[in-house]
C-alpha cells in the first residue's frame, strides 16, 4: 500500500481518514507509534516516513534492503529487515542494538507479548548512554520460523548465542524434508534437505536448549537424496539413495561417501524414472537391497574386501509398477531370504545365496498374483515369535480397497482378511515387544490423512484394534523400539517427533 489510514474513536463510532500524499512514496510495509505519540512508516526500501498531523514530514533512509516489519516498544522503534535482522532504535532513529545472526530468513513480524506494557509515551527518549532494556520477544520470519530472544542476548561477541532460542524450525525454499532415518541403537535421526545440508538431532536434547540439531554436515556434489537409512546393528554407516538412482554410502562421523553405486545407463536411456523410493538393511547389515521408481529391485552384500566391503550382486526388473514394500525375511531354521511386493498386484521372494552365487537376481519362485482387482498399498512381515500362541510367520498386505490381507510367509497361501484403517496407507512398519516399548506388538501405519497404531491380532473389529493421530504426513518413521514416531507434513517443512505411550494405547 503507499496509503496509510488515520483512526478516531469518538461518539461511539469509528472513524478512518487516509491523507492525501502527493508525494509518491515507495510501498509501505508498517506503520506504528513511537515516542511522543509521533507516527512513522516503513517502507520496501529501507525508508522510514514521518507524519505529523496526519501528512509526511520527512522520509530518512536506514538501510538498503526493505524493512519487513515494524512496532514500538517501551522508548524503541524495532525494525525487521529483509536479510533476517532485527534493528532497535531510539526516537531520533539512533542504533542502540541489533540482532543479524538468526539466519532464519526475512523477519515478517515481532511480538514482546501480553507481559509488555507496550509503548511507553511518558515523553522521556533513550539516550546513547542508556543501557539497552526491552520485555523477551519472539520473530516470526517468511520461513515458517518462530525465533525468541532476549534483550540480555546483544551483550554476547558469540553469533550463536545472539541467534536467539529457535521455537519452530522453518523451511523455506531448499528448507524441504526430503528423507528421515533414524539410529538403531540411539535416539536420534538426520534429516537430509533439498538444499544438500544434513542435519543430525539429538531426540533428547529437543526443547532443552532450543530447537536446534546436535550436527550440521552437507552433501556434497549436488546430490538429491530421496531415501536414507541408518545400517545395523551399530548405525555408523548412512546408505543413501538418490534421485538419479544411485545408492551411496557415508560414514556417519564424517559424512564422507565410502563407496557409491550408480545408476543403470540403460535405464536413463529409455527416460525411466529411476529415483530410488526404499532402501532396507537385514537385522545383521549384511545384505543391503533398494527399488526404485520403475520397479527395479537391486540386492548388495557386505563382502568386508572390495569396495570398501560392498558388492553388487544383482539388478531385475522385478515390478511393472511401483514397489510398495520391500523387507527381508528373517526365519527359523531357514536361510533369509527378500519379499518385495509392487502395484502390479505380484509379490516375488528372492534366494539371497543363490543370487549372490550367481551374479543376479534368483527368486524362489516365480512372482506370485496376491489379489485380483485392488492395488497393494503397503507391506510388513509380521513374525510368529512376536506373539504367544501364533504358529507361522505372515506377510500383511493392505490394498486400495481398504483391505488388510495375510498370508502363510512360507507358502504365501491366504490366511485371513479384515478390514483396514484407510485405502490410501503408504507405510506400514511393524514393531516387535520390547522393556522400553510396546509389550504387546504393534503396527504403525500412515496414509494422507492421518499416523495410526493397529494392534494384534489384526481382525475384522477395527474399532478395537486402531488408534490414529489426525496429521496430514507425507512421510513417517518409526524410531528405536517404537518409542517415537517421526511424521513430516505434506510440503516437506515440517516435521514433528512423537512420543508413544503404548500403554495408553
Amino acid at each position: 500500500s503507499h496509503s496509510v489510514l488515520f483512526w478516531t474513536f469518538h461518539d461511539s463510532r469509528l472513524r478512518s481518514r487516509s491523507p492525501l500524499v502527493r508525494e509518491k512514496v515507495p510501498l509501505l510495509t508498517g506503520t506504528t507509534y513511537c515516542c511522543n505519540s509521533r507516527v512513522i512508516s516503513s517502507t520496501n526500501k529501507g525508508d522510514v516516513i514521518f507524519w505529523d498531523d496526519e501528512s509526511p514530514t520527512k522520509m530518512i533512509r536506514l538501510g538498503d534492503g526493505p524493512i519487513t516489519s515494524l512496532c514500538g516498544v517501551n522508548c524503541y522503534v524495532c525494525a525487521g529487515y529483509g536479510d533476517g535482522s532485527i534493528k532497535f532504535y531510539n526516537s531520533s532513529l539512533r542504533l542502540m542494538a541489533w540482532f543479524d545472526d538468526m539466519n532464519a530468513g526475512a523477519v515478517s513480524s515481532v511480538e514482546f507479548g501480553a507481559f509488555c506494557s507496550g509503548l511507553k509515551d511518558d515523553g522521556r527518549s533513550v539516550d546513547d548512554d542508556d543501557e539497552f532494556d526491552v520485555p523477551p520477544f519472539v520473530v516470526g520470519t517468511e520461513r515458517g520460523s518462530i525465533v525468541s530472544l532476549t534483550a540480555n542476548a546483544f551483550q554476547y561477541r558469540n553469533g550463536y548465542k545472539r541467534s536467539g532460542q529457535v521455537i519452530v524450525p522453518g523451511g523455506g525454499e531448499g528448507r524441504i524434508i526430503k528423507a528421515v532415518a533414524t539410529h538403531p541403537l540411539n535416539d536420534e535421526f538426520v534429516l537430509f534437505y533439498a538444499d544438500g545440508d544434513v542435519h543430525f538431532w539429538d531426540i533428547g536434547r529437543l526443547g532443552k536448549d532450543g530447537v536446534h540439531p546436535a550436527r550440521v554436515e552437507h552433501v556434497q556434489g549436488g546430490v538429491s537424496v530421496t531415501a536414507a537409512v541408518f545400517q545395523p546393528p551399530l548405525g555408523n554407516i548412512l546408505a543413501v539413495g538418490t534421485a538419479d538412482g544411485s545408492i551411496c554410502m557415508y560414514s556417519v562421523e564424517n559424512l564422507v561417501e565410502m563407496v557409491a553405486f550408480h545408476s543403470n545407463k540403460a535405464a536413463r536411456h529409455h527416460g525411466r524414472p529411476m529415483s530410488i523410493s526404499r532402501v532396507v538393511f537385514c537385522p545383521s547389515g549384511e545384505w543391503m537391497a533398494s527399488a526404485d521408481e520403475s520397479g527395479f529391485v537391486v540386492i548388495y552384500r557386505d563382502v568386508g574386501e572390495e569396495r570398501q566391503g560392498w558388492k553388487h550382486v544383482g539388478r531385475s526388473h522385478s515390478h511393472s509398477g511401483r514397489v510398495v514394500g520391500l523387507e527381508f525375511h528373517v526365519r527359523r531354521n531357514r536361510p533369509m531370504t527378500l519379499i518385495s511386493v509392487g502395484e502390479d498386484r505380484h509379490l516375488i521372494e528372492y534366494d539371497l545365496q543363490a543370487s549372490f552365487n550367481k551374479g543376479y537376481t534368483c527368486p524362489v519362485h516365480g512372482p506370485q498374483q496376491i489379489d485380483e482387482t485392488a492395488t497393494p498399498t503397503a507391506f510388513a512381515r509380521h513374525s510368529s515369535s512376536l506373539e504367544e500362541g501364533d504358529f507361522e510367520d505372515r506377510i500383511i498386505v493392505t490394498n486400495s480397497s481398504s483391505q488388510c490381507n495375510q498370508y502363510n510367509a512360507d507358502d504365501k497361501t491366504f490366511r485371513r482378511r479384515s478390514k483396514a484403517p484407510s485405502a490410501t496407507i503408504k507405510n506400514l512398519t511393524v514393531i516387535a515387544p520390547s522393556s522400553d516399548g510396546p509389550s504387546k506388538p504393534f503396527s504403525v501405519y500412515s496414509d494422507l490423512d492421518s499416523i495410526g497404531f493397529l494392534k494384534f491380532p489384526l481382525d475384522s473389529h477395527q474399532s478395537e484394534t486402531k488408534v490414529e493421530i489426525g496429521v496430514h504426513s507425507a512421510m513417517e518413521v518409526v524410531g528405536k523400539e517404537g518409542r517415537f514416531v517421526l511424521s513430516v507434513d505434506q510440503d516437506g517443512r515440517t516435521l514433528t517427533v512423537w512420543k508413544v505411550n503404548y500403554s495408553a494405547i
